[in-house]
């Protein structure tokens, strides 16, 4: 998952590699955000509601949670910064925002999570996804 965010980084923002790889995950998500709010993405809200689900359901507890959520939301205004003073490319941009693998995520009225390739991220402490559970996104 990681090097698909470094790529895109390096893609929306011609962001060095390097430094795209020493951002964390959470920065590197919310940097994006930035951009694609910049540019008014119509995809954004999607994107950051599956993104809250992948911390919520990657992280061990609440406090590792919303420090990624802090790490995201300070990210995403320096990208919004950044692109606002760049404001290029902003519909090849919105385009390839769209296109990213994590949008294709599908997303459950539990608040599980189902990659493109069929692994479900779970909600702390849920061992399976609900059946009654209804796709969202």
């Amino acid at each position: 998952m990681i090097k698909n965010v470094i790529l895109s980084l390096v893609w929306f923002l011609s962001i060095p590699c390097a430094q795209a790889e020493t951002m964390s995950e959470a920065q590197q998500f919310g940097t994006l955000a930035g951009v694609a709010l910049a540019c008014g993405s119509k995809a954004l809200y999607k994107y950051e509601e599956i993104v809250s689900r992948y911390f919520a359901n990657t992280s061990p507890n609440e406090a590792v949670e919303k420090e990624l959520k802090n790490q995201y939301v300070r990210a995403k205004v320096g990208g919004y910064r950044l692109q606002k003073k760049k404001m290029s490319d902003c519909p090849d941009t919105l385009i390839r925002f769209a296109q990213m693998p994590l949008m294709q995520f599908s997303l459950y009225s539990d608040g599980s999570l189902q990659t493109p390739q069929g692994q479900y991220l779970l909600p702390r402490g849920q061992k399976s996804p609900l059946p009654s559970a209804s796709k969202i996104y």
